[in-house]
């Protein structure tokens, strides 16, 4: 049986949500041996907030970066300075349910990498649920990949790998190379798939433990998000065939010009891939859902 473990929190200019954010941390039912905060540089009053409430509890420690490194090299260094070799990671904006980290624990006895299914909520109001398939087990490197870099559905498996919903062994974590901090997006799907090339297990859970608010943040734009996700996707290219790649680098630019709502080039740029790389369920079922998805949030903030 598991009791020990570090929370790892990672924050960048959070005032409106670290304390609620910390508060769901230090109230887990399985209470962290100790608190881990990396602040990431912030410019408001975080860190004040952040050292009045590691001046009155033992538990936390706090630390902070020497530049602004983004999530992945904030969490590196939190995972360098825990005692534990179980670590359960928080986001600033997100709370945990106070049954979270007990469930992880048990789960991280048959596995290196525990993920818990979470729900997500829009400043208007509207929610989503990111609901894993219950599974335990390895998962095959291309068909995460495909999976996770373009929406190829598996009948085996249907899961979400954000890190605010992840619990791991920090000497796993350490096997695999941990985050990369050659990214500012999507470090967490690098993770999954590191994981999954060296062939560790995985555990998903499909209870909500976590609420995942949605915040803006400097990293957190339609350019960013574009440029990382065609590193992921050069960093795996040898696992997928050439016409996988060229197709996906079409359809990121496709997106990319959705967020930017340059609809003149989406028609072009539609109308180029239809012709090239035709059309599939796949691809339709993706736009699709994205399409209602924001007529939903729009909806919502209308009402």
């Amino acid at each position: 049986m598991i009791n020990h473990y570090s929370a790892i929190l990672t924050t960048y200019n959070s005032e409106f949500t670290v304390r609620r954010a910390l508060d769901s941390v230090l109230n887990q039912a399985k209470s962290p041996d100790e608190v881990i905060i990396v602040d990431d540089c912030s410019t408001d009053s975080t860190w004040k907030i952040l050292e009045d409430q590691a001046n009155v509890n033992h538990k936390i420690k706090l630390l902070s970066t020497k530049f602004n490194s983004g999530p992945a090299g904030s969490r590196n260094l939190a995972i360098e300075n825990c005692s534990h070799d179980i670590v359960i990671f928080f986001d600033d904006d997100d709370v945990s349910d106070p049954q979270r980290s007990s469930i992880q624990l048990k789960n991280l006895e048959k596995s290196n990498l525990s993920y818990v299914s979470s729900q997500k909520i829009y400043n208007d109001g509207y929610k989503t649920n990111h609901l894993n398939i219950k599974y335990s087990g390895q998962i095959e490197a291309c068909d995460l990949i495909k999976y996770l870099l373009m929406g190829t559905k598996s009948s085996n498996f249907f899961f979400f790998v954000p890190a605010s919903t992840l619990a791991a062994r920090r000497s796993d974590l350490e096997k695999i190379g941990m985050f990369d901090t050659n990214l500012r997006r999507l470090e967490d799907v690098d993770l999954a798939i590191q994981a999954s090339i060296n062939k560790l297990f995985f555990t998903f859970s499909n209870e909500i433990l976590v609420k995942r608010y949605h915040t803006t943040a400097p990293d957190k734009n339609v350019t960013i998000e574009s440029e990382n996700q065609i590193k992921v996707l050069d960093k795996y290219k040898k696992y997928i065939t050439p016409k996988f790649l060229s197709e996906t680098e079409s359809w990121y630019k496709l997106r990319r010009l959705y967020f930017e709502k340059n609809y003149l080039y989406l028609i072009v740029n539609i109308t180029k891939y239809i012709c090239k790389f035709g059309l599939n369920k796949r691809t339709i079922d993706i736009g699709i859902n994205r399409i209602r998805h924001d007529a939903k949030v729009n909806q919502t903030k209308n009402d």
